[in-house]
């Protein structure tokens, strides 16, 4: 492991002619699995149904690999069904099972904590996680939200007490309602993304034209 963080620290110190950081690590599942606490997506969906008391048959291993968004839906028609109501009214009762079951198994003490610990230490400028747990969530950290009301995946980020901003595109658990697992979230997410580029852009003009 010697070797490996030696290359994050020659990573986290790049910078530009301005002395911008140039590196931003992206994290995802991965990252967890060497951190030393690994649950594997299929493990999350079958703990989630049967927390909602909802089964639906998954792929085994691999099978479930580039396939979890249509498990997903299949799991929020399949409650929707049991409770005979529309699956958007059910689908916030499976994230919120999802989140307290990430929670569970990734917190921000226990056995990734080391790991964590020594990855935050090499002070990367910004870190983009696809994860939606709280294991970089160390002492001290708190959430920015620009402005914003509430989580916005395209405008909060968590400060940790380094300095470094971690950002989570995909949702987090401290919110369950903006994980993003299935078709319709990924869906409404493409209008936001396309919102937060053209207000980034905007102010990149307004920079250039001072």
């Amino acid at each position: 492991m010697k070797i490996v963080w030696d290359l994050f620290r020659d990573w986290a110190a790049r910078t530009d002619a301005g002395g911008r950081r140039l590196i931003v690590p992206v994290l995802g599942t991965g990252f967890n699995a060497q951190a030393g606490a690994k649950k594997d997506w299929g493990d999350l969906l079958r703990d989630v149904q049967r927390a909602v008391k909802v089964r639906v048959d998954l792929p085994e291993g691999q099978g479930l690999v580039g396939n979890t968004t249509l498990a997903w839906e299949a799991m929020v028609l399949a409650l929707a069904n049991a409770r005979n109501a529309m699956p958007s009214d059910v689908e916030s009762e499976l994230l919120e099972q999802a989140a307290t079951l990430l929670d569970a198994s990734y917190g921000p003490d226990g056995p990734t904590e080391a790991f964590a610990r020594a990855f935050v230490a090499h002070r990367f400028r910004d870190v983009m996680s696809f994860n939606f747990d709280r294991v970089l969530h160390l002492e001290g950290a708190r959430w920015r939200h620009a402005g914003t009301r509430g989580f916005s995946k395209t405008r909060s980020h968590l400060a940790l007490p380094d300095g470094t901003r971690v950002w989570y595109p995909h949702g987090a658990t401290s919110w369950p309602a903006s994980i993003r697992l299935g078709m319709r979230n990924y869906g409404t997410y493409l209008k936001e993304l396309e919102q937060a580029r053209r207000g980034y852009k905007g102010e990149e003009e307004a920079l250039e034209r001072r």
